[in-house]
């Protein structure tokens, strides 16, 4: 399974690169973890390539799993409804076992 790791800021200016490297993780993948803990702030347009590689993964009977902690990023995860096409854990070991047992 992809660990898709985020620097400490998303903004516009590395956004292309997690969009990269999104693409490049769901390319055979079942399931993608993006690994939000180093986050302290994300801008909207890392959710502009976030929330579009969930719902293409949930379309396909795929899964994009976010792994956040940080409160103002959890706000805009709220705010952008990104719950609704991405599961969300506390931890990537909390996201690593939700995933024990599944292809």
């Amino acid at each position: 399974m992809p660990i898709v790791s985020t620097p400490g800021e998303v903004d516009i200016c590395n956004a292309p690169l997690l969009g990269d490297a999104l693409v490049a993780a769901t390319a055979n993948a079942t399931r993608v973890i993006v690994d939000m803990t180093a986050t302290s702030h994300c801008a909207a347009s890392g959710f502009n390539v976030t929330i579009p590689t969930g719902e293409m993964l949930r379309s396909n009977g795929r899964e994009l799993q976010l792994v956040c902690t940080t409160p103002v990023v959890l706000r805009l995860i709220d705010a952008l409804q990104a719950r609704q096409v991405c599961r969300i854990f506390a931890s990537l070991s909390e996201a690593l076992a939700a995933n024990d047992g599944r292809a």
